[in-house]
């Protein structure tokens, strides 16, 4: 396989990381190819070289910052392989999930989630169906087999899968969001543990059967360790689809 000069490589990260700051200021439809180069410091046709018009320009970007939380849609797919109770399953999900968004920060990410949204959402759309679709899929996967099996009661497994997202992505807009203060500002912090705590009842009282208590599973420490060094590289170093399937390997195995 032939790997891009290093030099190439640099230059796409500048030209991407310019174009990240104009698309977070100014949207898809606003954003101006003239300003990416001068943030970037070249000329346009350079960034032409690379990107063919500002549409793949802004797909790459769109498809990197999903990237990034790449864990939120690829562990799902290793469900069927991991020998734990639909609940613990769920358990690991909402986990991944909401860890993810609470120790993520991409406010330009998210200013950019913003705009698609307002200008319709087109561009969302068109990664929904290729990469997020088969992920949320896994998850009604999930939720139906439980029902089936009598440790879930839910007549819309669609609507608990749009529960379990909305929740934690709102959380992290609000707490990155330019207009202070903001509502835990102004009404009071709430801990990391509270939280989960908080939306693991949510999620668990909206599954759970008639007639039955409320029992949030036990999951093995070792595997939420994992999940945790795979949040942190993810943060820091972003993640790769081969990491994934690495640290997946290592909690299939426990």
């Amino acid at each position: 396989m032939k790997y891009p000069k290093k030099e190439d490589r640099e230059a796409r990260e500048h030209i991407l990381l310019a174009a990240k700051k104009e698309f977070a200021a100014r949207g898809f439809q606003g954003a101006r190819m003239a300003t990416i180069a001068e943030t970037a410091g070249v000329n346009k046709a350079l960034i032409h070289y690379y990107f063919d018009n500002k549409e793949s320009l802004y797909m790459e970007i769109l498809e990197r910052m999903i990237g990034l939380a790449k864990t939120d849609y690829d562990i799902p797919l290793y469900m069927d392989k991991i020998d734990l109770s639909s609940p613990q399953k769920m358990y690991i999900l909402t986990y991944l999930l909401i860890m993810s968004h609470l120790r993520a920060s991409d406010r330009e990410g998210n200013d950019i989630m913003l705009w698609e949204v307002a200008e319709g959402g087109k561009f969302l759309k068109m990664i929904n169906e290729a990469s997020l679709a088969p992920r949320q899929k896994a998850v009604l996967k999930l939720i139906s087999e439980g029902v089936e099996k009598g440790e879930f009661e839910t007549k819309h497994p669609t609507l608990v899968l749009q529960g379990l997202f909305a929740m934690a992505i709102s959380f992290q807009i609000e707490i990155e969001r330019k207009f202070k203060p903001t509502l835990f500002e102004m009404h009071g912090n709430i801990s990391e543990e509270d939280y989960l705590s908080f939306y693991l009842e949510y999620i668990f009282k909206m599954l759970c059967p008639r007639g039955r208590s409320l029992d949030i599973p036990e999951v093995p420490q070792e595997i939420l360790r994992y999940i945790d060094r795979l949040i942190d590289i993810m943060k820091h170093e972003g993640i790769s689809e081969k990491m994934v399937d690495a640290m997946m390997e290592l909690i299939i195995g426990k």
